[in-house]
């Protein structure tokens, strides 16, 4: 389709939208495999765009670039309920289990050790954008809990007799961690060692999935068993609920595109995935009608591809035509100073060979990163500076007609 005439169809189907569900088209989604599988997890890795791995009611499935077909590689039989991949190690994913305690890979799935060789339910995992070795996971019945050395050593941080659905630390602000929980939601402002419960409005309500804004701390989002979603403008404080156009209000995802903190998805329980163009004020139906969407997700590489788990019919795929930026640019890298680990960001008006160069205050030149040609569109990179000291770099993006440079802070 013509760029212009889809922004075109976008524009109108947002003026003419009023919450009725045939107001605007689904989109396209694809099934993609594996075939009559529940697919409660998706950990979509941030160094290979191929690579998928995904937790079912049977198990851990697999599907690379090399693949032609989806392949069990771990614990069939048993429910695999929260994944993710590790943005330090490109090969090291994270598995939780209904009462099977935590599953660790370092080889993209090939072979897998259990780490916490429990009884635990594990719901839910984070891994803080400036600390390679920190790992959170949600319990459902002893709150959280804490690893520091990658996943070999775990200790409960609390808060005590909670289930935890849901984990999420801003990539502006890590030391904050929010939780929800079948009781509410939670804040620490210290990664965890002190717990207050936040937002009044929610009281005892049962919050299943949270997103927040990577470039705003303060901005989130919170899908409830039964009251739809919510959203904060003030870091968890006060809530608004914002349902319009939802026909579900049992929320099991939410998605926001990390370029566009108003484009957003949830998944519901039994009535498919709906999407928001205006940050949460107006929903339509997306696709999979009648389904239940127990997770979705954006690739950390590609905005455009987004995926949902269906609870009976494996993954859905959409591809999203995009609109190319005007310009190009770099955004500040976040987080902002950086401990580790930093993402730069970049807009491409038209396909560039481009190259990340890094340099210290004295001119000198420390790193290199040489990605190749990349099509029109914007693009995050990972960068984890090796053997250098805290102090200020610079990073210069370069294509064959633009560079920029922008100034970072790196703190050990």
């Amino acid at each position: 389709m013509n760029r212009q005439v889809f922004q075109i169809l976008l524009f109108v189907c947002a003026l003419s939208f009023s919450g009725s569900r045939g107001a605007c088209p689904a989109d396209s989604w694809a099934p993609i495999g594996p075939a009559g599988q529940a697919i409660r997890a998706i950990a979509l890795s941030p160094h290979d765009l191929n690579l998928l791995i995904v937790g079912t009611n049977d198990g851990i499935y697999r599907r690379t670039s090399n693949d032609t077909l989806w392949r069990q590689v771990a614990l069939p039989g048993q429910m695999v309920v929260a994944l993710v991949a590790d943005p330090f190690s490109p090969a090291r994913f994270y598995a939780g289990v209904i009462g099977g305690g935590i599953w660790l890979t370092n080889d993209n799935g090939d072979n897998w050790r259990q780490v916490l060789p429990d009884s635990l339910t594990i719901m839910t995992f984070s891994i803080p954008p400036d600390r390679p070795s920190e790992v959170y996971a949600g319990t459902t019945t002893h709150g959280v809990m804490f690893s520091w050395n990658s996943g070999e050593n775990w200790v409960f941080i609390g808060p005590q007799n909670t289930s935890v659905q849901t984990i999420q630390i801003p990539a502006v602000a890590p030391d904050i961690v929010y939780i929800g929980t079948t009781i509410g939601l939670f804040k620490s402002q210290n990664r965890g060692n002190n717990w207050i419960p936040t937002g009044i409005e929610f009281g005892s309500r049962d919050i299943r999935t949270l997103a927040v804004d990577p470039h705003n701390n303060q901005l989130l989002y919170a899908g409830t068993k039964g009251s739809g979603i919510w959203i904060s403008h003030n870091g968890g404080i006060g809530w608004w609920p914002n349902n319009d156009g939802l026909t579900h209000i049992f929320i099991r995802a939410i998605a926001m595109d990390p370029n566009n903190n108003r484009k957003l998805y949830a998944g519901t329980h039994g009535n498919g995935i709906f999407t928001s163009d205006d940050g949460g004020g107006q929903w339509r139906l997306s696709g999979l009608d009648n389904q239940i969407v127990l997770t979705t997700q954006i690739h950390p590489l590609d905005n455009r591809r987004v995926y949902a788990g269906s609870g009976k019919a494996g993954v859905y795929q959409l591809v999203r035509e995009t609109v190319a930026p005007q310009s190009f640019r770099v955004l500040q890298n976040y987080p902002n100073p950086f401990r580790a680990i930093t993402t730069i960001q970049y807009d491409l008006p038209v396909d560039s060979d481009v190259t990340l160069e890094f340099y210290d205050v004295a001119g000198r030149k420390v790193d290199v990163m040489r990605q190749g040609r990349q099509l029109a569109g914007t693009w995050r990179i990972l960068w984890e500076p090796k053997g250098l000291s805290s102090g200020i770099y610079f990073v210069q993006v370069k294509t064959e007609q633009k560079a920029q440079v922008i100034k970072m802070a790196l703190i050990r």
